[in-house]
């Protein structure tokens, strides 16, 4: 570790060495990854600073395969893994960081939880530079607590760099002027150490970087001229003072603007031909210039001028995606000394925002093709010259999104976006205040989608972060973006599906921001390929969504000023985050064990976490770091801890042992210890508002109230739950009312003034309450979560639902707690996500569809509009395609899960089987016309006879096919029995509907004669069992049957003969087998979420088209093939003749697996594993 003060030579001694490194010869010669933080956005920025050196490290250690993530934590956990794995004595590493004090402190980078300096294996090396502690930067402590190196000593693994003497400063000084031909008198060079004896020790740190400013002045000195000016010891003031040289010779207008433009761009920089156009738009350089005689080019000699001065002080950055080559200061001191300069005074803060403003017109193309008014001096002096002309076009570039193609179709002409409007507008509109275009800019689809196809998800999302940070008015709006962008960010920046980022926002309700913004877009760019979602859900998410963690989230907290959040997971730290803009204030560390609680106290200074590890530790709210000491006395794990509200030196904890303790913890002491009432773990603890009693619960069922005075047991343990207490809560007014929750899913209020039970137990959840909390702002409102995923709002004197069921996570909701005012309830899941809700989101919206999940979902032939759902709830669904609507209420009376659905020929009966045996028969009105009763055990398949719809086939588990008239609602004769396993598929040949193919458990397929019922012909060949049969559409003799055993075989049901050889190439469990249209090929898809093709005639795989785990081929009005596939929640809509490119037309994102599809062109019915129904119309299956 080496540290200095910026400007003392850091860089250039790290550069000399890897330098050094690289060109000399020796054995086991280390392979170099070196990083200069802060050169570059990206560089800057941790998550993308560790994903190059990762990509980096892999190419050395043939790694290319690994995909390197971008998400913060996981790039972090790949990180480690590769420095802890790959490099050994034989081919070692060294690894080389400048600058870590110049990262931003995004993910509480600065805090270096990244960053493992000790207990480095064998054949690693790694070197890190840092400036010392400054205010909000302590990055040199932090490495130091790291290295266990504590008070400020040094030790071999810590240098600082060594500060120069005044006969260096002669030697470099000397040095530098013989090597450009110049030398200095005996006066000046007195003049210039004179100024160096008069640094005091902070300023002398720097002397490298003043050494090569001073040379700068005074290699113009004459030496007749004796010394021309005082050189400032300073540092700032030397950089001033040599500004102020250049503006005496280019003028005071020119060069302050050229200079304020490098300054203000930051490290982004900015090119010479930019420079140039921004220049020619500045009115007051324009007339400062004056000698030109048409005002339509720019200052290009004089910007040369001033650039050759300063190309000691400047580098360029080298970027292939860019055509020019962005310009930035070599040390920060020149470009702080700037800023310092625009900011002395209001003036001159006006000053900054109207150039910061030309930076942003510029990026912009405001003047370009237009001409621009000539303003204040410039209109003057050209009065005389143009009488009559009041401006003139500049001739700036144009700055479209894209120079070439487009980003709503990347397979179009190929793709050309311009990086630099992307990378610097936004930026510059937020640093200028300048708050309606900055929204217009951030909220714009084009915009969004283009930064996803740069692969700059998440500097849009650092954006976003800044904008609410500056615009506070609009930070509702800016974070319900920000959490569309944070959900989606991994669908977003699929480059071969253009249409996500669009699809997405067009899912959002009508009433919100950004469907708005999206419309607006969508009605001039109409060549979209949009699924509209028919029966949207018009009632908002989540206010932001944050993914802090890589494991469970299990509990949430919100500081008493209402802007961070705590949470920890199933890790042995905990994060503090921005409520508002999810950025990550620091991590903790030092748990042995992970952490199961958290509290913040009522001041908001420190927060005491929980472990399993049996202690409570308590930690600096603001600094990240750990105070006070360790309190210990619990044996086992502590599962609650909670504050006392009206002293915030009173904790009160429980935990596995049965105990429950108060401590006080200025004195780290216990006051009191609780036991001997509850026979099992305390689950849960709180104190009541006024501070008076603490109430716990156990999983011995019961509920204790201790005075918090005296520690003693106010009266008998409250009974009556049947399960154990997981949850308890005190009433924010009324201080005596008590809920509780419990594993049964029930909640119970209690009076704790007599123990007694206030009205019925609430069936609350169907599944384990994980917590409750009263809000704040309605104190009748109580919010409860449950491992049933939901969050529900109820009325405690109605005992009612305020609103629908809140489905707010993928899985468990293990925790939510309250803003202080009310306004927001955060919420903490087992999918590992961090959800902020605002309660003006809440209404009577809800998702269409069943209570679980769907099983099957068919499209009625005969009337399109017309489709059925299924779903483990025991109902169908009929709906109207055309408007998304409900037809009728939920057909009921099926005794188990209904299931294969099927319309008959003529579309008027729907057929749907039962795992409990029985098969009904509806009318297309939902009016049952059969019941159909004979099988023994559950129906697995069921189909009608394609020539006769009366008569239906079904088969089951019970191994047996039976044949059925509907009109009578009876079996036709006796069971077809012959298999000997289960029956899983059945089809009716499609040429004369006299023969049944079924296949089985028992391995083959059998052909059955309708007529006599009798078994006619056996397929063997298959390995596993048979799960599903289908025929080609070009030929009905052929068939093709899929099986477990990974294999799709062909079978002509004439010849009863195999047809060519098995198709293999899956490598798990086949879910869905089609032939395309022509008959000419097959294709499948997969539990390995592949989806191949063959060739029906020659067996061979003819490619891997698509990844997936449901297919659907659809043919369209144009008699083209279209492949519709689904991928977890996503579905995709392709071409079939460029599908194998996996170019994405269409697709449509659900909130959960979707697990059945059917499609009438152009409506496409999806259903979703929580119970869901989509109905989307498609118009590219159509157009």
């Amino acid at each position: 570790v080496a540290f200095g003060s910026g400007g003392c030579g850091k860089t250039w001694l790290l550069s000399r060495y890897v330098q050094q490194i690289m060109t000399e010869s020796f054995d086991k010669k280390p392979a170099v990854v070196c990083r200069f933080v802060g050169l570059t956005p990206a560089s800057s920025s941790v998550a993308p600073l560790l994903a190059g050196i990762c990509r980096q490290i892999a190419v050395i250690y043939g790694k290319e395969d690994e995909p390197v993530p971008a998400n913060h934590l996981q790039v972090v956990e790949y990180f480690h893994r590769a420095l802890a794995s790959w490099p050994s004595p034989e081919k070692p590493l060294l690894l080389v960081i400048d600058g870590l004090d110049q990262l931003e402190d995004n993910d509480a980078a600065r805090q270096l939880d990244w960053l493992s300096l000790s207990g480095l294996k064998v054949g690693l090396r790694i070197i890190v530079t840092t400036a010392p502690d400054s205010p909000g930067i302590n990055c040199l402590t932090t490495i130091k607590r790291k290295l266990k190196i504590w008070g400020g000593s040094v030790c071999h693994t810590i240098a600082e760099v060594p500060v120069y003497t005044e006969e260096d400063v002669q030697t470099v000084l000397e040095g530098k002027l013989k090597a450009a031909g110049r030398t200095l008198t005996a006066e000046q060079l007195e003049a210039v150490k004179s100024s160096f004896r008069e640094k005091d020790s902070a300023e002398r740190s720097s002397t490298p970087i003043w050494i090569a400013l001073v040379f700068q002045i005074v290699r113009k000195w004459h030496s007749y001229d004796g010394v021309v000016q005082k050189i400032d010891s300073s540092m700032m003031e030397l950089s001033n003072s040599y500004f102020s040289l250049l503006q005496d010779r280019h003028g005071t207008y020119l060069t302050k603007s050229a200079l304020s433009y490098i300054s203000l761009t930051r490290h982004y920089g900015i090119s010479e031909n930019e420079l140039r156009q921004v220049l020619s738009c500045n009115d007051d350089v324009m007339s400062e210039i004056g000698s030109f005689r048409v005002i339509n080019s720019s200052p290009h000699l004089y910007l040369k001028q001033i650039l050759y001065e300063l190309e000691p002080l400047l580098y360029q950055v080298k970027d292939s995606r860019q055509s020019s080559s962005p310009y930035l200061w070599m040390n920060r001191f020149y470009g702080q000394a700037v800023e310092s300069w625009l900011t002395a005074t209001e003036e001159r803060q006006n000053m900054r925002k109207l150039l910061l403003k030309d930076l942003a017109d510029h990026f912009h193309g405001t003047h370009a093709f237009q001409v621009k008014p000539y303003e204040n001096n410039l209109q003057r002096v050209l009065q005389d010259i143009f009488p009559g002309e009041n401006g003139n076009d500049r001739r700036t570039l144009d700055q479209p999104v894209a120079f070439n193609g487009s980003v709503t179709d990347v397979s179009g002409q190929p793709l050309v976006l311009n990086h630099r409007k992307l990378q610097m507008l936004v930026p510059l509109l937020i640093w200028s205040a300048d708050e309606s275009r900055t929204l217009k800019e951030i909220f714009s689809v084009e915009y969004i989608a283009a930064k996803f196809h740069l692969n700059a998800g998440q500097e849009l999302l650092n954006e976003m972060n800044l904008a609410i940070s500056t615009f506070p008015a609009s930070a509702e709006k800016l974070l319900s973006f920000k959490s569309l962008v944070q959900v989606n960010k991994e669908h977003f920046a699929q480059p071969m599906c253009s249409v996500i980022p669009f699809q997405v926002m067009s899912q959002e309700p009508d009433s919100s921001e950004v469907f708005r913004t999206f419309q607006e877009f969508f009605n001039v760019n109409k060549q979209l390929n949009i699924c509209h979602w028919l029966n949207k859900v018009q009632a908002e998410g989540p206010l932001a969504v944050f993914s802090h963690h890589t494991s469970p989230v299990s509990t949430v907290v919100v500081s008493p000023c209402g802007r961070f959040i705590a949470s920890a997971a199933r890790e042995k730290f905990f994060t503090v985050s921005s409520l508002h803009t999810g950025e990550v204030s620091f991590r903790s560390m030092e748990h042995q064990g992970e952490i199961t609680s958290l509290a913040w106290s009522p001041d908001g200074l420190v927060i005491v976490a929980a472990s399993r590890d049996g202690t409570i530790r308590l930690w600096d709210a603001n600094g990240g770091f750990q105070v006070g000491s360790v309190l210990s006395g619990h044996y086992g794990e502590v599962w609650s801890v909670a504050f006392n509200p009206k002293d915030s030196n009173v904790l009160v904890s429980c935990g596995k042992d049965m105990s429950v303790r108060i401590w006080d913890i200025s004195r780290a002491c216990c006051l009191g210890n609780l036991r001997n009432r509850h026979t099992r773990k305390v689950n849960s603890v709180t104190f009541s508002v006024d501070g008076k009693v603490v109430a716990t619960g156990s999983d011995d069922s019961s509920i204790c109230l201790w005075s918090a005075d005296t520690g003693l047991l106010m009266g008998e343990p409250l009974t009556g739950h049947e399960e154990e207490v997981t949850s308890v809560a005190f009433h924010p007014s009324h201080y005596h009312v008590l809920a509780s929750g419990c594993a049964d899913g029930t909640i119970r209020f209690w009076d704790t003034r007599d123990s007694f039970l206030i009205g019925e137990p609430l069936a609350a959840h169907d599944g384990k309450i994980s917590g409750l909390a009263f809000s704040p702002k309605v104190p009748d409102m109580l919010a409860s979560c449950s491992n049933d995923k939901t969050i529900k709002f109820w009325s405690l004197e109605k005992r009612t639902l305020l609103f629908p069921p809140l489905q707010a996570h993928v899985s468990w909701v293990n925790s939510i707690f309250w803003t202080p005012k009310g306004e927001r309830l955060v919420s903490g899941s087992r999918d590992k996500s961090i959800k902020v809700w605002s309660m003006q989101m809440m209404s009577d919206a809800q998702m269409q569809g069943h209570k679980q999940g769907i099983n099957s979902v068919r499209f009625n032939s005969g009337s399109p509009h017309v489709v059925a759902t299924s779903s483990y709830d025991r109902t169908i669904q009929l709906w109207d395609a055309a408007t998304g609507k409900k037809k009728g209420e939920p057909l009921r009376g099926q005794s188990g899960w209904p299931g294969s659905l099927v319309w008959s020929p003529t579309a008027s009966l729907l057929a749907s089987g039962s795992d409990n045996n029985d098969i009904k028969i509806w009318t297309v009105e939902g009016e049952v016309k059969a019941n159909l009763k004979g099988h023994r055990m559950a129906v697995t398949s069921v189909a009608f006879n394609p020539l006769d719809e009366n008569i239906l086939a079904s088969s089951s588990v019970d191994k047996t096919l039976r044949l059925w008239d509907i009109a009578s609602a009876s079996q036709v004769g006796e069971a077809m029995e012959g298999h000997e396993g289960w029956v899983l598929a059945l089809a009716f040949r499609p040429s004369d509907a006299a023969t049944l193919v079924s296949g089985g458990s028992d391995k083959a397929l059998r052909v059955w004669n309708v007529a006599d019922r009798k078994e006619v012909g056996k397929l063997e060949g298959h390995k596993d069992r048979v799960i599903s049969i289908v025929f080609s559409p070009t030929d009905p003799n052929i068939a093709a049957s899929s099986s477990a055993d990974r294999t799709i075989r062909l079978w002509n049901t004439s010849t009863m003969e195999a047809v060519g050889k098995p198709l293999e190439g899956h490598k798990a469990f086949i879910n869905d087998v089609q032939f395309a249209l022509d008959g000419e090929t097959i294709v499948a898809s997969s539990r390995d979420h592949a989806i191949l093709r063959w060739s029906c005639k020659t067996g061979e795989l003819v490619n891997c088209l698509l990844r997936g785990s449901i297919v659907q081929v659809v043919k369209t009005v144009t008699s083209t093939s279209k492949i519709i596939t689904c991928r977890s929640n996503v579905m995709y809509v392709y071409d079939m003749l460029d599908a194998e490119a996996g170019r994405c037309r269409a697709c449509f994102k659900a909130s959960s697996n979707i697990v059945a599809i059917d499609v009438s062109p152009p409506f496409i019915c999806l259903g979703g594993a929580q119970g869901e129904v989509y109905q989307l119309r498609c118009d590219y299956l159509v157009r």
